[in-house]
């Protein structure tokens, strides 16, 4: 049996769906639980980090402390640039609310608004609905105690 020329392109169509499948839609379905999810994007900068009792800001190409302060701008930069988050939690029991934080990132049309929050069993970065575990001391870095 012959294949017509609309058959060899059902054939081609079909094909091609496979494909697809296959090389896109199967490995986002597959993706582990445990994956790291990304606060921003690589491509993305930080522009202003807003604590309950300070900000800091990027001043003419100088990160400056206001009002001033005397927590490490290296430390707490590099606490949220190097923060990864793994995998979401469902809505954990929760203690206390530590402190809430507001980062104005570029390309973004919102600024993100987190909260950090204790828990019963670790401490949790909440975003828009979401939960996600921090490692011990971690909320410490990205709230220090002075600045709440």
């Amino acid at each position: 049996m012959r294949l017509s020329r609309r058959g060899w392109n059902n054939v081609i169509v079909f094909g091609v769906l496979t494909l697809f499948v296959l090389f896109y839609i199967v490995p986002h379905l597959l993706k582990s639980s445990s994956e790291h999810v990304q606060l921003i994007l690589p491509h993305q900068q930080y522009l202003e980090y807003r604590l309950p009792k300070a900000k800091l800001s990027n001043v003419a190409g100088q990160w400056q402390w206001q009002p001033a302060s005397t927590v490490s701008i290296d430390g707490l930069m590099q606490a949220w640039q190097g923060l990864e988050l793994v995998a979401e939690v469902p809505e954990p029991e929760i203690t206390a609310s530590i402190c809430q934080v507001e980062l104005v990132v570029t390309g973004l049309e919102s600024n993100l608004q987190l909260e950090l929050r204790t828990g019963t069993q670790t401490d949790y970065l909440h975003y828009e609905g979401h939960w996600y575990p921090l490692v011990a001391g971690q909320i410490n870095q990205l709230c220090p105690v002075q600045l709440r």
